[in-house]
């Protein structure tokens, strides 16, 4: 548990709550058992603790810190209704496609069936009780709250809102609730092959239910991988033109509505892109978009780039508090072929003509080779000339 709290903060609710669940529904409560739970409640609690000390003003800010939005209960039990709609979305045949797409998850979703099956062939023999009825109802309960318990840590961030790394803590409380209420549902079928085909209709929806979630988080992983070729021409397109810049050069992107994102799907990848091309001589952003543990603040003076608090104390290596002024920026465009052009002029949001008579981009740039750990990343492309946009 401890190792798991360490790794992934956002696994504290499911494993309290799990320990305290599982304590209350077998009744026994003897010195040993309440000594064990809180134990492990204790060991939960420690490991978690420095999450929860920012919180308190008594912490820098981790990444986790950063994603809090806020405690509203009404935004929360939206949140809440709406990521048990994306669990029982992917029992919707529009959203097995993912199974039939993504050969991993749909090779584990027969595999589960088949086990399952086989399983339920040799334990499910006999008159079922019909005197379980309850219990099945108790089970489908503990299976909900199981489930909201995966998540719960997300409700009052912003991915809250999200499919992605929130709902893989969950399947296994949906799963535990699938198969109570088809199993509740079985136990009331007048005949024996009915109810077989109930619980092997549950076989089937609980291994659907248990990769479609992988299946889909693993075509956005594809889809992400696609997004290196546009990087690779428009990364290309930028040192072609700019092969090397002078020290604290500030990279503007201004995204254009009407184009794709790609290739920097968030403005942190940029950022260190841009880094990283240039040796730390140089630091990117993305106009409407974040920096990573960043903010930045614009002004006649010019462009700040300011790490949050408490970060530069933590030793984060990423951290920088740099002030560029507009003499020291290089505004630059997506094209329609995905290369990059270097504006000219100041775009209309930061214009005013104190700020344009300092804008001189080509006076940033260092003409010399591309470095050779590029030229062996990234394939040589025809550059472009400079354009003016409206």
């Amino acid at each position: 548990a401890v190792v798991a709290v360490l790794i992934r903060e956002a696994c504290v609710p499911l494993l309290g709550g799990f320990a305290v669940m599982v304590f209350l529904s077998q009744r026994k409560f003897t010195r040993r058992r309440i000594v064990f739970v809180a134990l492990f409640l204790l060991a939960v609690a420690g490991a978690s603790i420095h999450y929860a000390l920012p919180f308190l003003g008594l912490g820098p800010r981790l990444y986790g810190t950063n994603l809090f939005a806020d405690l509203n209960p009404i935004r929360m039990a939206g949140a809440t209704i709406n990521q048990f709609g994306f669990a029982l979305a992917a029992l919707i045949p529009g959203r097995v496609d993912y199974l039939i797409e993504t050969r991993v998850a749909g090779l584990l979703t027969a595999a589960t069936l088949l086990v399952g099956v086989a399983l339920a062939h040799h334990k499910l023999k006999g008159e079922p009780a019909r005197d379980t009825i309850p219990g099945y109802a108790l089970w489908a309960g503990f299976g909900v709250l199981l489930a909201w318990l995966g998540f719960a840590a997300f409700l009052p961030t912003g991915l809250s809102a999200a499919l992605d790394r929130v709902q893989n803590l969950s399947t296994i409380g949906e799963a535990i609730a699938l198969a109570s209420v088809i199993r509740l549902l079985a136990t009331r079928a007048a005949q024996r092959g009915l109810e077989r085909g109930i619980e092997f209709t549950m076989l089937a929806l609980v291994a659907i239910l248990s990769t479609a979630s992988m299946g889909h988080v693993q075509n956005e992983l594809y889809l992400y991988n696609l997004t290196w070729d546009t990087e690779a021409i428009f990364t290309r397109s930028l040192l072609n033109q700019a092969p090397q810049v002078k020290e604290n050069t500030l990279f503007v992107t201004i995204e254009n509505p009407d184009l794709p994102e790609a290739p920097y799907l968030s403005g942190f990848g940029f950022q260190y892109a841009m880094r990283y091309l240039y040796n730390d001589k140089a630091i990117g952003l993305i106009d409407q978009d974040n920096l990573l543990y960043h903010t930045w603040e614009v002004s006649d003076a010019g462009i700040e780039i300011i790490p949050d608090p408490g970060l530069i104390a933590t030793g984060f290596v990423g951290a920088i508090h740099s002030q560029h002024g507009w003499d020291e920026m290089i505004f630059l465009a997506k094209l329609p072929d995905d290369r990059v052009t270097i504006l000219e002029e100041l775009p209309p949001p930061y214009y005013t003509p104190e700020r344009a008579a300092l804008y001189d981009p080509h006076a940033r740039i260092e003409h010399t080779f591309v470095t050779s750990p590029i030229r062996s990343v990234l394939p040589p492309i025809q550059s472009v000339q400079p354009i003016t946009l409206p």
